[in-house]
């Protein structure tokens, strides 16, 4: 898991991927991630963000989350903040998910 060695670098089993995601799409009642190597579960989480119909951030907020770049600091955070807040509630509990997640795996950056 969090320990392993090039968790979102190293290259994922794809005849893992392929069965885990068709399980998946089926509402696989037994779904099992026993014998999954962590990095193919990375991958999967990585493909679950890239196909995506619309990103976490939404499209209709690009340009006020890129906009926040352009301003100091201290303004920054806090206007960042605010646009999260703004997040449909969907979006935001993922992104929350997943900051939380990327905090947890950048903890451990000496083993991973």
């Amino acid at each position: 898991g969090l320990y392993t060695l090039g968790l979102y670098r190293v290259n994922a089993n794809q005849n893992q991927m392929k069965s885990l995601k068709n399980k998946l799409l089926i509402n696989n009642a037994d779904l099992s991630i026993d014998g999954i190597v962590p990095a193919t579960l990375a991958a999967m989480v990585k493909m679950f963000f890239r196909e995506l119909p619309e990103p976490i951030l939404t499209f209709n907020m690009y340009h006020d989350f890129m906009n926040t770049s352009k301003l100091e600091i201290s303004s920054r955070n806090r206007a960042l903040l605010e646009l999260v807040h703004k997040l449909p509630r969907v979006n935001f509990l993922v992104f929350e998910r997943l900051v939380y997640h990327l905090a947890q795996v950048a903890k451990e950056e000496e083993s991973n």
